[in-house]
């Protein structure tokens, strides 16, 4: 390349210059005409105002550039507001701690016309006798069945037992019995209901799963018949059989059942643990009726629409999703504090909180009376109005905001528009520039970033020293969460302090003030377009932090400082609860998920840390990574689990009827042997899957043959069905088994399935394919309630081709030789679900005779 004579690089440098100035002036043009527009919006927005007899904003008078550093009485006074707002925090969230607990037990003396938790307890002390687990179809819980229907006479019904076979959709079925009381009410044909389930697993009692929904069922059933007067709508209490084992109960009542037809809506009560307040987490389809009725009804409200959109979102169930999917409306409720005891035998009695029990039974007396006088909805619509969900959240514990979820579009889209309005301001008064906002919504998302990066390093480096539960355990809580909890609001803390000292001379407070108002707006428009319920945690702050932006009649910095301080405060108010739960309920994969959140509603801060005194500046970020590293240690110094939190362990006896070979099967959740079991039997990590589509670390040892006999089929007959070919079969564990199952490899799915007369739904397409996912394609098909009998079996396989499937039957508890396993189990071990069983196994050839 040729060199340039002085006068052509002066021309060049000429030419880029003139370039430089041409854009600068074209940028100078856009910006004059979006501020222009901006400024035409505004006037519209107090035209608006004027016409609806509001206080008429005056126009904003120049103010300080914020975007310079701030003189030293700023500094004073955003620090002091920035400190204030921090003891406001701290203040509110005292108070929502206090708040959020459930309501104070009352004592059996107490008034017979008020529920009372001490009465409660006693009753269902009585319905539980010693406490053994009582699953589905079990003598134990027969005898539960028993002396419940005995209490329902003791207090004037007349209980009838309803008996039926039913299946899930993934083939897991039993003969079920649902106990039906029932009290009339003043008009015919329409009733409500109340419901919980009298079965547990086989691991546990079932105090609180869901012995607390049968306690409150009981109580609530006393006072119905104490003065109470008649109901406009009869009341069902409806106690199911068959939850555990797949919701059974409950669709037996809802398909078999005449009464079933009068229901338009229920209570159903649940619990995921034994301790904290009772939730409301589930409606009905079409909520916006349902949460109407529900302001003002309950003493102590604590939900929000977060809850029921994530519950959709969840893979679980509840009764209530039978009844929902039958049309029902109404509620849910359920306890989720120690869920460490869900589903092992510390879900007990002894463990059960009283305070907890009182609130459940308030909410759903309150609830129950509310349905029973209402005019109850048909087909989705209650009247003339037509069908639509709402956004809502307890404030407090004390108050419930709510409001159509058809509005949730309309308020984002607004508060979008009113954001541009008062930033094209900020920019036409040249109190903010593009730059200057980038960088500070830069700075926003890095923190956002930063912080859920650094907790995913903190759990990774928490499991690499064995400190929390991997990441496959199936409960995988903590047995000391607050550390996690204090390091979770630290590190969210510590990225919004790091961010704004990075760019606390370059960005202003009139950019934060942008930035937060620019994510929140998008959080909004996201939440609104894509699920509505969410959309409150983020429209309620950016709301103050407009109207306050709106409302600045000045133009001061206090006006600004104000603005963030409230948007702050209204976060606490509505969001920082929820999010605090996040942890209890869905374990630690769920703390990053808070952290970031926790940075997102705070964001408002990032002007007042960034805009505050040097010394204090320091001071948060000292004491935010000194929180952070104390509290991080503190949790990788205590152990993965404690007798309060125990690990689930349980053991197996397996036998292999065909090759004749027994062994211990050991299924830590955490994957990880106790060295006690080291003097009851020598384990190994079992090299193969007990099954095909087994997943997790399994440990196996040798165990010695016990005589069993093995489960067995007998084929009844088979005939040519549509190019395939039906069979019939009888299933039966001659050693009274109360599970049995026959499995199908993949590539022979059977079809027209019939258990015991009952006829299983094809799966949909979700089914099959989870089942492809968890199952490896394998199709099950399992009795839980099994008859010494047996049970029939029709199907039809695609092919006349044999088939080598897996037949296995299943009782509870070990044989005598596994007593050294039982007794050398620590007592930070426990079992859970099904508890510690015994299997045989056989591989059985399907084909014509």
């Amino acid at each position: 390349m040729s060199k340039q004579t002085g006068w052509q690089a002066g021309l060049g440098g000429a030419s880029r210059s003139s370039s430089w100035r041409s854009g600068l002036l074209t940028r100078s043009m856009a910006g004059t005409r979006f501020s222009a527009a901006s400024g035409r919006l505004l006037f519209g927005a107090r035209r608006v105002l004027i016409q609806l007899g509001l206080p008429n904003p005056q126009p904003l008078p120049p103010m300080t550039d914020f975007s310079k550093p701030f003189a030293s009485g700023h500094h004073r006074s955003t620090s002091l507001a920035l400190l204030l707002s921090l003891l406001l925090i701290a203040l509110l969230l005292a108070f929502q701690a206090q708040r959020y607990r459930p309501s104070p037990a009352l004592p059996a003396d107490a008034s017979p016309s008020v529920f009372s938790a001490q009465r409660a307890i006693d009753a269902l002390a009585v319905v539980l006798g010693d406490e053994s687990p009582h699953p589905t179809g079990s003598a134990a819980n027969h005898a539960v069945r028993d002396r419940l229907v005995a209490r329902l006479t003791s207090l004037g019904y007349a209980p009838e037992i309803q008996t039926g076979r039913s299946c899930d959709e993934w083939g897991d079925c039993a003969v079920v019995e649902n106990i039906v009381a029932r009290l009339d009410g003043r008009e015919a044909g329409s009733a409500v209901a109340l419901t919980a389930h009298y079965d547990s697993v086989g691991a546990g009692p079932g105090a609180a799963d869901d012995g607390i929904g049968v306690a409150t069922i009981l109580e609530i059933a006393r006072l119905l018949k104490a003065g109470q007067p008649q109901p406009l709508h009869s009341v069902l209490l409806l106690i199911t059989e068959g939850e555990e084992t797949g919701l059974l109960g409950a669709r037996v009542f809802v398909d078999e059942h005449p009464w079933a037809k009068e229901v338009r809506a229920a209570v159903n009560l649940e619990a995921r643990g034994n301790d904290g307040p009772s939730f409301m987490f589930e409606t009905g389809r079409h909520n916006a009726w349902a949460m109407a009725l529900y302001q003002g009804r309950v003493a102590r409200p604590i939900t929000n629409s977060i809850y029921y959109t994530a519950y959709q979102l969840l893979p679980n169930d509840t009764d209530f999703t039978v009844f929902k999917a039958a049309g029902w409306e109404g509620y849910n409720f359920a306890l989720t504090g120690n869920v460490q005891h869900y589903h092992t035998p510390r879900d007990s009695l002894a463990n059960l909180s009283r305070d907890s029990l009182q609130h459940h039974g308030d909410n759903a007396f309150s609830m129950l009376l509310a349905l029973a006088e209402a005019s109850l909805p048909a087909d989705g619509t209650s009247g003339a109005a037509p069908a639509e969900d709402a956004v809502y959240v307890d404030l407090f514990a004390e108050h419930l905001l709510a409001w159509p979820a058809a509005l949730a579009l309309p308020i984002a889209a607004g508060s979008a528009l009113l954001w541009v309005v008062l930033v094209g301001v900020q920019l036409r008064h040249r109190r903010l520039g593009l730059r200057e906002l980038a960088l500070a919504t830069t700075g926003s998302i890095l923190a956002l970033l930063l912080a859920a990066l650094a907790c995913w390093i903190l759990l990774l480096v928490l499991r690499s020293v064995s400190a929390i539960p991997p990441e496959a355990a199936s409960y995988h809580w903590s047995a000391h969460p607050l550390p996690l909890d204090i390091a979770s609001a630290a590190l969210a803390a510590l990225a919004l302090s790091i961010v704004a000292r990075l760019l606390k001379s370059r960005v202003g407070l009139t950019a934060w003030w942008s930035a937060s108002g620019l994510l929140l707006t998008l959080a909004t428009l996201a939440s609104a377009m894509l699920l509505p319920g969410l959309g409150f945690a983020f429209q309620l702050p950016l709301i103050v932090l407009l109207l306050v932006g709106l409302l600045n009649r000045r133009g001061s910095d206090r006006a600004l400082v104000l603005a963030l301080v409230a948007a702050a405060l209204a976060a606490t108010s509505v969001f920082v609860p929820t999010i605090g739960f996040l942890h209890q309920s869905l374990g630690p994969d769920a703390l990053c998920v808070a952290t970031a959140l926790l940075v997102w509603v705070y964001l408002p801060l990032l002007g007042l840390i960034g805009s505050a005194g040097v010394w204090l500046q320091r001071s948060l970020l000292a004491a935010a990574l000194a929180t952070t590293v104390v509290s991080a240690a503190i949790a990788a110094l205590l152990p993965m689990y404690s007798e309060a939190s125990p690990q689930r362990l349980n053991f197996e006896y397996l036998l292999d009827s065909d090759q004749g070979a027994a062994e211990w099967l050991a299924r830590p959740d955490s994957g990880l042997l106790p060295s006690e079991l080291a003097s009851a039997a020598v384990f190994t990590p079992r090299p193969t899957p007990v099954f095909p589509w087994s997943h997790g670390q399994v440990w196996h040892a040798d165990a010695p043959e016990t005589r069993l006999p093995a489960p067995e089929l007998h084929l009844l007959g088979s005939a040519a069905d549509n190019g395939g070919l039906r069979y019939e079969v009888r299933l039966q564990s001659p050693r009274g088994a109360s599970s049995i199952s026959l499995c199908w490899p993949p590539g022979s799915t059977p079809t027209q399935l019939v258990l015991g007369g009952h006829r299983l739904p094809e799966p949909d397409a979700r089914t099959l394919k989870a089942l492809e996912t968890r199952r490896a394609g394998w199709r099950c098909i399992s009795d839980h309630a099994l008859n010494p009998d047996g049970v029939s079996l029709a199907f039809t396989l695609p092919s006349s081709a044999p088939v080598e499937a897996l037949l296995f039957d299943r009782s509870a508890g070990l044989p005598p030789a596994g007593l050294k396993l039982l007794m050398a189990r620590p007592e930070t071990a426990v079992r859970s679900q099904d508890g510690d069983v015994t299997r045989l196994i056989r591989r059985v050839r399907i084909g014509p005779p």
